[in-house]
């Protein structure tokens, strides 16, 4: 995802990306884990907002070159904080509620798809 906004193409569908990978993810976690599959998914969440955000962090002028919309929205921030770092600070707390949602998802689909 991270690779894929910093060109635009996630602009008009990045909710239905991520949620596409949060299934995804939940199906991959619940088809190879046995036990604290609730854990794995906050994990999985958290380190899913780290990456994107390094991604978006280092290639931060080409994000904000191809997501205009984006680049208003962090430019609200730099009175306090540089849009880097706005990013930086936020991303563990997005990945912690979007790992939230993969390990519910996870724990779900754990009742119909067992390890093998």
């Amino acid at each position: 995802m991270g690779t894929a906004s910093l060109f635009g193409f996630t602009q008009n569908y990045e909710l239905l990306l991520w949620i596409a990978i949060a299934l995804a993810s939940a199906l991959l976690i619940a088809r190879t884990t046995t036990h604290k599959i609730f854990l794995h998914g906050i994990f999985s969440g958290i380190g899913m907002g780290l990456s994107n955000a390094m991604v978006q962090i280092a290639f931060f002028s080409l994000y904000v070159q191809h997501n205009p919309h984006a680049a208003s929205e962090l430019e609200h921030f730099t009175d306090t904080f540089s849009p880097q770092w706005f990013l930086l600070i936020t991303s563990p707390f997005v990945g912690g509620i979007y790992g939230s949602l993969v390990g519910a998802l996870s724990v779900a689909a754990s009742k119909f798809h067992h390890p093998k």
